[in-house]
């Protein structure tokens, strides 16, 4: 079985809002696995809300949250001081802090994200049904904001998972944005897996068209119907946090019903997928685990030893039986993947510099 994560204190910033608010889950190596790649963008945190919260009938009690930059050597440089957001109704700062590597840092982008989300979410007059929508609201008003700072010019995805209390019950909700992956599995049972935004989505393509974006032979992102287009103006993924290299991928104007839940259209969205998860009838939650990972863990079939989802969770399930002194599991699983996709990288003739940084978070439903 895998350990319990522990509490302790936040130290993450000197910030009375942010350390008043919320306690760190300090992962552990059973509960985290990570290895750096070429760049060392990805980032991530787990939260829990402190005991005044509770007295309230909803509130974000619990969160998991991992981000997975593609800034490359970009220094960022999010604000200039702590500027307070016109936007009196969120009540919060962007940091004043450079990034190095990524739009995406430690408790740089972090911290504001979870703020405007748990203000969503917490307000007054919401309704349970509209959980899913505030979500949507908050993540997307945040990157408007940070985009009218002028400050942000790389981006990032992002995946995260919410319990909510809503009336001392709680609530799941996951929410991402590009290519990290959320699974939450039963043994080597699949109850729910994140579907990653790219071009292969009928869906996703067809919002990059209606936008006027292009999709390329290589189903990249673009905005220039040129095989020529700059390196800047392809991306990976239809959906993403930052990436304003290229402001055409992030129009915030335009028709606000014109298409995705009322949300003005974009080539690169900055709306994420949320989908509340229910826990089975048949199921104990105490056998329910929760993953995720960057895409680093499978960046294609061909250079990883991972080929699908279901490959990784017969993984993590067969590691975890065999690993009888239920030490170092998640550490574990990322480096035997690494050291399998080197190998594969040696045989087909591709630079191991190209490898990219891999991160695993493995958390039990009861520790959420």
């Amino acid at each position: 079985m895998m350990s319990s994560p522990t509490y302790q204190e936040s130290r993450m910033v000197n910030n009375n809002l942010w350390s008043s608010t919320w306690n760190l889950i300090d992962l552990n190596n059973n509960n985290l696995g990570k290895i750096n790649g070429r760049s060392c963008e990805d980032a991530y945190i787990a939260l829990s809300r402190i005991e005044k919260y509770y007295k309230k009938s909803i509130f974000v009690k619990r969160l998991v949250l991992l981000g997975d930059g593609h800034g490359g050597s970009n220094k960022l440089d999010i604000c200039n001081n702590l500027n307070k957001l016109d936007n009196s109704e969120y009540e919060t700062h962007i940091l004043s802090t450079v990034i190095n590597g990524s739009v995406f840092s430690d408790n740089t982008i972090i911290k504001p994200l979870i703020t405007y989300v748990t203000k969503q979410i917490e307000k007054k007059n919401i309704r349970k049904g509209e959980i899913c929508k505030a979500i949507k609201k908050a993540v997307y008003k945040f990157d408007k904001d940070c985009y009218k700072s002028k400050k942000v010019f790389a981006g990032t995805t992002v995946a995260f998972i919410l319990t909510i209390s809503i009336n001392k019950v709680d609530e799941y909700y996951c929410a991402w944005l590009g290519d990290s992956k959320i699974l939450i599995t039963y043994e080597k049972t699949i109850l729910f897996e994140s579907i990653d935004h790219n071009a292969n989505i009928l869906e996703e393509k067809q919002r990059v068209r209606l936008a006027g974006g292009y999709i390329n032979r290589f189903k990249y992102v673009q905005v220039c119907n040129n095989h020529r287009c700059k390196t800047a103006e392809c991306l990976g993924m239809t959906r993403s946090l930052g990436d304003y290299k290229n402001t055409k991928f992030k129009s915030f104007r335009g028709s606000p019903n014109k298409y995705n839940d009322g949300f003005p259209l974009q080539i690169v969205s900055s709306v994420p997928s949320v989908e509340k998860f229910n826990v089975p009838t048949n199921v104990k939650i105490d056998d329910i685990l929760l993953t995720i990972t960057s895409d680093g863990i499978m960046p294609s079939k061909e250079l990883s030893p991972i080929k699908n989802t279901q490959m990784l969770v017969d993984y993590i399930y067969n590691i975890k039986l065999e690993n009888t002194e239920n030490t170092g599991i998640a550490q574990k699983i990322v480096t035997n993947i690494r050291n399998q996709q080197i190998m594969l990288f040696e045989q087909k003739g591709v630079d191991i510099d190209l490898i990219d940084d891999i991160t695993l978070i493995l958390i039990k439903m009861t520790n959420l």
